[in-house]
């Protein structure tokens, strides 16, 4: 990894960053709208993911520092039981989109997340692998579930929401 960042500035922008190597300025700790920082409805998985969202359509950089490391067990908390990291994940991310993204964007993700949630269940099924892509079926239907949760959260936010819809497009996209 630290080849590839050779030529690379000291410090560049990124969508976001694992909770667990991330530093948050004050600034945006004491202007962000919730009580809980991390979302407590989402529990685990992508909770990180929703603050930098959070921040990015804020209008605030997040940023890659150079020759900085962090070692993350991912999924450690779930003792390598694959269901409930599928269903946490799915589950989130519609509250992650709901919560955070613009409604033009979220209409233009819509096709995109249909398609890949369909992928991703065709490519367990063929690892039979049957349970987790329940899994990921059950929490996308469980997110949809929480709508009416997020759309409260979003509501909250959208006074702070300071971020140009194009920017934005231009790295969701890529997401889906």
């Amino acid at each position: 990894y630290r080849d590839k960042l050779i030529g690379v500035p000291s410090s560049y922008a990124v969508f976001g960053v694992n909770s667990a190597a991330a530093m948050f300025t004050r600034d945006f700790i004491e202007k962000q709208p919730y009580k809980d920082f991390f979302d407590e409805t989402m529990f685990m998985y992508l909770e990180d993911v929703d603050v930098a969202m959070r921040s990015v359509m804020m209008g605030y950089k997040n940023y890659c520092v150079k020759d900085t490391f962090a070692y993350h067990m991912g999924s450690a908390s779930s003792k390598n039981n694959r269901t409930f990291p599928a269903y946490m994940t799915f589950r989130n991310n519609t509250g992650l989109l709901f919560k955070n993204v613009p409604i033009t964007i979220l209409i233009k993700l819509f096709p995109r997340i249909i398609h890949s949630d369909r992928q991703r269940i065709k490519h367990l099924k063929a690892l039979n692998r049957k349970d987790e892509a329940r899994s990921v079926l059950k929490g996308r239907l469980v997110g949809l579930l929480y709508i009416p949760i997020f759309i409260l959260k979003r509501m909250k936010l959208r006074p702070f929401r300071d971020v140009d819809k194009k920017y934005l497009w231009s790295i969701m996209k890529k997401g889906y």
